[in-house]
């Protein structure tokens, strides 16, 4: 990130393609032999642009960049991948209708419009996973920076949530806020594109760090998490544990703090009184 300072910018847009590629070999750990899993996770990355390639077309020539860009949408689902992201977001419940229309913009290439609306909406994104971040919390501490700019809501989702990617941190409290988000707000756009290649362009930059963002709130807000420990919570133990009650074990370690979830991403251990505030307040179906 020092000696490619544009690197970061990338690395944030390919983001959730690593991950896609890293939850296909976690899944098939017990199916398939190491270098079977090896070799498939090669080919799904391997579409990838290179960040130095991308860089030199993004400097000296828009149409292929354009046209690399659109290409790594296609292949990689992106729109679909986002659209299915938003429609089973818990913790984005009244921001979905806007983030639709969102995306209905882009699907109708209405670029200027969407280019003009998004920025916004990614702050509104920081707004609501402080807000589902800070939700134990604000039982004993009641402050909930509603007013804070984009740059100190992540300065306070660092504080509260350590969870939070490092990359994200650094991409949109710095960049991000400063180039785009002030540029947008203060109705300079014209500074981010100046023609229609340029608007389709910086939309689907915009449609990448987005995907980015709502995955990252899709795997680390408090509200997701407590979905995946209680949906079908029951039903997985039972499956599982053959004993006239097998959810019983599993939620008393849960209770005690003894038991480590684990997924392709995360190794966890929640704090029994969380679980007992999410047992408490969940009204979603175990």
């Amino acid at each position: 990130n020092i000696d490619r300072p544009y690197a970061l910018f990338f690395k944030v847009k390919f983001y959730t393609l690593i991950e896609k590629a890293r939850k296909k070999v976690y899944d098939s750990e017990y199916t398939l032999s190491d270098e079977i899993r090896k070799d498939q996770f090669k080919s799904y990355i391997s579409n990838i642009p290179k960040i130095d390639v991308l860089q030199f077309q993004k400097e000296n020539d828009n149409e292929t960049y354009l046209s690399s860009l659109r290409k790594l949408v296609t292949e990689y689902s992106i729109i679909e991948d986002l659209t299915s992201m938003i429609s089973e977001s818990i913790c984005l419940r009244e921001r979905k209708d806007i983030l639709r229309k969102c995306l209905e913009l882009y699907n109708t290439k209405e670029f200027e419009l969407f280019g003009n609306i998004v920025p916004i909406q990614i702050e509104g994104l920081f707004a609501d996973f402080l807000k589902d971040t800070t939700t134990f919390q604000r039982f004993t501490k009641l402050e909930l920076y509603a007013d804070a700019v984009l740059r100190r809501k992540i300065l306070h989702l660092q504080e509260v949530n350590k969870d939070i990617y490092p990359e994200s941190v650094q991409y949109f409290r710095f960049f991000f806020n400063n180039i785009i988000r002030n540029n947008v707000a203060h109705g300079s756009y014209r500074n981010l594109f100046k023609d229609k290649i340029q608007a389709e362009i910086f939309a689907i930059e915009l449609i990448l760090d987005m995907n980015m963002l709502i995955y990252m709130l899709s795997r680390k807000s408090e509200t997701e998490k407590m979905y995946r420990f209680l949906n079908g919570y029951q039903k997985y133990y039972t499956q599982l544990i053959k004993s006239d009650n097998p959810c019983f074990g599993a939620l008393f370690n849960d209770m005690i703090g003894d038991k480590i979830v684990s997924d392709y991403d995360s190794d966890e251990r929640y704090r029994p009184m969380q679980v007992v505030y999410w047992l408490v307040n969940c009204r979603l179906s175990v």
